[in-house]
């Protein structure tokens, strides 16, 4: 939960600044526009100004381009550990349920089904019994998805 919590967050925080660069470009076309302005009414001194805070703003923009880049690809790292996360949990539950139903006895009910279409975790006397690989990545997923071990 956590690590899907977090690339949310690294989403929102990419596009904010995707709009601060727009908004950092946008500002510099309109000290583009004062400058070309200037110049056509004859005032070198404003269009000389007008081209500084133009160049701020490029220069700002050029910056925050960076750190967007640099925030898409932290966000796409993220998005691919968690999906790994995810297919790793879901072979280790899998694998869980296969273990509990292979050591259950003959006609007893093998788990029910939680509301997120999950087996319910073996009885603790099962669990223990599980073999110690699967209980190992099982503990360290869990630690990994913000819940307890089950």
């Amino acid at each position: 939960a956590r690590a899907r919590e977090a690339l949310a967050q690294a989403i929102e925080s990419q596009k904010a600044l995707a709009n601060q660069v727009a908004a950092a470009e946008e500002q510099a076309q309109t000290w583009a526009q004062k400058a070309e302005e200037a110049l056509q009414a004859g005032d070198e001194a404003k269009a000389r100004e007008a081209l500084t805070q133009q160049q701020k703003q490029e220069r700002l923009a050029e910056g925050l381009r960076a750190r967007l880049e640099k925030r898409q690809g932290e966000t796409d790292c993220l998005e691919s550990r968690l999906e790994m996360l995810e297919t790793e949990l879901k072979q280790v539950r899998q694998q869980v349920a296969a273990e509990a139903i292979q050591q259950a006895p003959v006609g007893a009910p093998t788990g029910t089904a939680k509301p997120e279409g999950r087996l319910a975790s073996p009885p603790a006397t099962k669990a223990s019994s599980l073999s110690p690989d699967i209980e190992a990545r099982k503990a360290r997923l869990s630690k990994k998805d913000g819940s307890s071990p089950q």
